[in-house]
């Protein structure tokens, strides 16, 4: 299963998904940067579109609480690395996603540590 991960105010590709089509979103202010785009690259969209099964929004406190988590696990890791664990945390605890001993999951982290405005 390839699952994607977005901000919840910039979801274009969970939107694009679900609709079956390049859809653009309104975009807000979040602390994953790098994840904070509106609309799906027209040159990525057949691949996303084929090769994605899911995608998950992750709020920013969510992405905070594990760039904590990754911390506290000496790894370096901001926002937008810190929320593809956010995000596998969320996809098995509504069980859509069943991790056991015999699991192989592997997240890409995107971004090492940087500052940024701790969301309240």
């Amino acid at each position: 299963m390839v699952v994607a991960v977005e901000p919840e105010n910039a979801a274009c590709l969970k939107k694009s998904l679900e609709a079956g089509d390049v859809v653009s979103v309104e975009t807000g202010s979040t602390i994953m940067n790098g994840m904070n785009c509106g609309r799906v690259s027209d040159i990525a969209w057949p691949v996303l579109r084929d090769g994605v099964d899911a995608a998950v929004t992750v709020l920013d406190f969510e992405a905070h609480e594990n760039v904590k988590y990754l911390q506290q696990n000496r790894v370096s890791a901001g926002p937008c690395g810190a929320a593809t664990v956010a995000a596998l945390k969320k996809l098995v605890k509504e069980k859509v996603l069943e991790v056991g001993s015999g699991s192989v999951v592997v997240l890409f982290s995107t971004e090492g540590a940087r500052p940024y405005p701790a969301p309240s």
